[in-house]
């Protein structure tokens, strides 16, 4: 359990620290290039999810991420002697979600600044990538650990 509280809180620090810095050394829509033609710095402020979809819809994602956390935390402490590496799976799952709602709570939009040039995908930050591959991750563990073991 120890392993996912330090996930939890290196992800977090991690995603607000380059989020504060994307805040306060660019403009919205600026964009810097880090690998030309495959990656830019792009500070987009995103009041939806991924693609802006359900924007403006900040009160809602607050709840429902309130929501999931709860469940999540709960579900780790449940099972906190079971399969480690499902439960950092669910760490970087929690990690993703605080680390967007302090954006919606603070903010009232999420920072948001990796802009993949090389395919049509929406502009992401550390919080998004957590959750990705916390989701991907839980789902792959799942369907390869005993049942007996699993924490989901």
């Amino acid at each position: 359990m120890l392993v996912t509280i330090l996930t939890i809180i290196i992800l977090v620090f991690c995603d607000q620290f380059l989020k504060i810095y994307i805040h306060n050394q660019f403009q919205p829509n600026e964009t810097m290039t880090i690998i030309e033609d495959v990656i830019n710095f792009t500070y987009i402020r995103n009041d939806g999810a991924g693609w802006g979809i359900l924007s403006g819809q900040r009160t809602f994602f607050i709840i429902i991420t309130l929501i999931i956390v709860i469940i999540l935390i709960r579900i780790i402490i449940k099972n906190k002697d079971k399969s480690w590496i499902q439960l950092i799976w669910i760490g970087m799952i929690i990690a993703g979600a605080i680390g967007n709602l302090i954006d919606r709570i603070l903010l009232g939009y999420v920072v948001d600044m990796f802009h993949l040039i090389f395919i049509d995908f929406p502009v992401f930050n550390i919080a998004d990538m957590a959750l990705t591959v916390g989701i991907i991750g839980l789902i792959i563990v799942t369907f390869i650990t005993p049942e007996e073991e699993h924490v989901i």
